[in-house]
C-alpha cells in the first residue's frame, strides 16, 4: 500500500495521521508580467428606476408601540432614531402594504424613516 497523508481540519489546528516517506513542497514563484486588457464593451441596457417613495412618521407621543400608515404600496425597510438621534431597533410587523406596527422594549418618541 502507498504512504498516504490524511489531515483532519479542525477549527484551530491541523493535525496528521499519518506521513509519507518523502514530503515534496511545492513553494510560489514570482509572477509572470500581466496580460493585455480587451476593447471596452458595449454599455448595457438602462435598469428600471430606483425607489423613490420614502414617508417619515414622527412619534411625538411615547409608545411602546407605533402604528403607521404610509400608503406606499409596498413592504418598506424602516429606520428609527429616538429624540436625541440614536438609531432603535425594535419588531416591525407588516399589517400589508400600507401598514405596519413597530413596537420596542420601552416608550418612546421619535422618528420612523420608511424607505
Amino acid at each position: 500500500m502507498p504512504d498516504a497523508i490524511v489531515v483532519i481540519e479542525q477549527p484551530t489546528e491541523v493535525k496528521v495521521v499519518a506521513t509519507p516517506t518523502q514530503v515534496k513542497l511545492a513553494a510560489e514563484g514570482p509572477r509572470g508580467i500581466r496580460g493585455l486588457t480587451g476593447p471596452i464593451g458595449p454599455q448595457g441596457l438602462q435598469g428600471p428606476p430606483g425607489l423613490t417613495d420614502t414617508f417619515v412618521h414622527n412619534q411625538t407621543t411615547p409608545l411602546v408601540t407605533w402604528d403607521i400608515v404610509h400608503n406606499m404600496g409596498l413592504f418598506p425597510s424602516v429606520v428609527v432614531v429616538d429624540s436625541a438621534g440614536t438609531v432603535v431597533l425594535g419588531d416591525i410587523e407588516y399589517i400589508s402594504d400600507s401598514e405596519l406596527i413597530l413596537t420596542f422594549a420601552a416608550p418612546f418618541g421619535g422618528t420612523a424613516y420608511l424607505m
